[in-house]
């Protein structure tokens, strides 16, 4: 029973990291921003969660893209951040539920969800990861209409 569990485990792993690559490349082809520091586009990734622990994560790109880092924050809380830090600190900090698998989407820069909503000085929305919650949705079929929620600010909404 130990060894065909621990098969199943990593077939459905690789399974949901095929499918999570698909949607985060999906989604890089639709976004309506300029990448101008890829810190962005770094931030992009999946995590494959078994019993709540990561199984499996990825990247739209094998290596860093950004070379210089931005500022977050403000007064004495303003730092440097590189997005593929925040999306590994993302997953690795990510809450996943015990006893099931969960697939993980996200854009981790702190920046992206201001871009999506059209906040600060911004004069009109962008599209940067929301599209994933439509093609997660269609890929529930492919799992038996598994369970699809939206993320906001790392919590569930």
């Amino acid at each position: 029973m130990g060894k065909f569990r621990a098969m199943a485990i990593q077939y459905i792993t690789e399974k949901l990291s095929d499918d999570g690559r698909m949607v985060i490349d999906a989604c890089i082809n639709e976004i309506t921003y300029t990448h101008r520091t890829y810190n962005l586009y770094d931030s992009y990734g999946w995590c494959v969660y078994y019993d709540g622990y990561i199984k499996n994560m990825g990247f739209l790109s094998p290596y860093q893209r950004a070379t210089d880092f931005k500022y977050w924050g403000k007064g004495d809380n303003k730092r440097p951040i590189f997005g593929r830090n925040e999306i590994k600190r993302f997953f690795e900090e990510y809450k996943a539920t015990k006893g099931t698998f969960e697939l993980v989407i996200a854009a981790a820069m702190p920046y992206a969800e201001i871009l999506e909503e059209g906040g600060g000085r911004l004069k009109h929305k962008y599209r940067v990861i929301s599209m994933s919650f439509q093609k997660l949705q269609e890929l529930s079929a492919k799992y038996g209409g598994a369970y699809v929620v939206g993320l906001s600010k790392g919590r569930k909404i």
